[in-house]
């Protein structure tokens, strides 16, 4: 088995992260009003006040990304076994984490 259906099973049996669970498909819920909430509230206060808030906004996105792949996983665990989505899903965690890492070197940067 390989290291990305095995981060994916640990993902889809982790009890703690079943809050990230959706309930009914292409429903919003309190969750996804989580993300928009904090995802327009740092666009206003970049708007607002300036550079630092901007880089905060691009970390909100990043980990939006990343926390929206794990939800795919435990909201669909059918897609661990799919030969094309499977891949994707693992491909698009790293993407995010690798940008995630990005985002704060370059803001810790910039406070620096």
């Amino acid at each position: 088995m390989s290291l990305c259906k095995k981060l994916q099973y640990k993902i889809l049996n982790n009890k703690k992260l079943d809050w990230l669970k959706r309930e009914k498909e292409w429903k919003l819920d309190r969750v996804d009003g989580i993300f928009w909430v904090a995802f327009l509230s740092t666009f206003l206060l970049a708007y607002l006040f300036g550079e630092f808030f901007a880089f905060l906004g691009i970390f909100i996105v990043y980990l939006g990304g990343f926390i929206g792949h794990i939800r795919h996983i435990k909201s669909i665990p059918g897609d661990i076994e799919s030969r094309l989505m499977s891949p994707l899903t693992c491909i698009g965690m790293i993407f995010f984490s690798v940008l995630l890492i990005i985002g704060i070197v370059v803001a810790l940067g910039r406070l620096l």
